[in-house]
This record gives structure tokens, sequence and C-alpha cells, in this order.
């Protein structure tokens, strides 16, 4: 079965600034299950924000307050 899954992230970064990172990716389950394609994107996300909060010279984001999360699989 064929999937694609949308994974969005919005954080405040600073007082009234926000980052919102999304990764989209199509699948098969016969190749790779979509739980597993989950797991992978929302880790690639977190990464990403992590990156870009620590190149501001803001706190990971364990300590940032994470605004809205969404995941869509079709």
């Amino acid at each position: 079965m064929k999937y694609r899954i949308l994974f969005a992230k919005k954080v405040t970064s600073r007082q009234y600034e926000n980052i919102t990172f999304s990764y989209e990716v199509e699948g098969d389950d016969g190749e790779m299950p979509s739980d597993y394609t989950k797991a992978l994107i929302v880790d690639k996300v977190d990464k990403w924000i992590d990156e870009e909060l620590r190149s501001m010279g803001l706190p990971p984001l364990q300590e940032a307050a994470v605004l809205e999360e969404e995941i869509r699989i079709c």
C-alpha cells in the first residue's frame, strides 16, 4: 500500500518569533512501513529545528515551546 506522510512542527524561537519546519515523503509499505518512515521524519524535523535554534544561540528543542505539531498520513 502506498502512503504519503506530512509532518510539520512550529516552535517559538524568540518572543513573538516562530519557526516552522515540515517534511513530506511518499512511500510504500512493501518497501518501508509507514510507522518506521514517520519516526524517521519526526526525528529529521526535530534535528533541523535543533540546528536552527543552536545557530540562533538558543537552547535546543526540549527547552523551546512547541506551538503546533501536525502529522498527516494519507
